[in-house]
């Protein structure tokens, strides 16, 4: 092998050896705060496990709105029927946090897993079971 050639090589080996845990670690910490799937404020107190749990068992009691596409929906409705777009992280965090709220004023919650949250947290750890 040329000298050139296995520089080239090794240097190409060693960069996607130090990169690669670096970009999935990033991958996996933005999946796991995405507002959408995580109810932020449960993630804090309880485990990926548990919300998984949560959203299964919440698709059990609510078969009929628990696909992909229906949660989505239900989650991503604002006020005035108005429609966000799943990828506006800080818009969509401000909705669901503020549908949350509404549904512990308006008494819209579930008991699953030992913990009482609101619909909308049951949503998303619904969402969150289905990836």
């Amino acid at each position: 092998m040329k000298r050139r050639t296995f520089l080239i090589t090794a240097s190409a080996t060693a960069a996607a050896v130090i990169i690669s845990p670096i970009v999935y670690t990033h991958i996996a910490h933005s999946a796991a705060r995405d507002p959408l799937t995580v109810p932020l404020m449960l993630a804090e107190f309880s485990d990926f496990k548990t919300i998984r749990k949560i959203g299964l068992d919440y698709r059990k009691v609510a078969p009929v709105e628990c696909t992909r596409g229906n949660l989505s929906k239900l989650l991503l409705t604002a006020p005035g029927n108005i429609q966000l777009d799943a990828s506006d992280f800080k818009a969509v965090s401000e909705l669901v946090e503020s549908k949350a709220k509404d549904d512990f004023r308006n008494a819209r919650m579930v008991t699953m897993e030992g913990w009482v949250i609101s619909l909308t947290e049951a949503r998303q750890c619904a969402l969150f079971s289905l990836s």
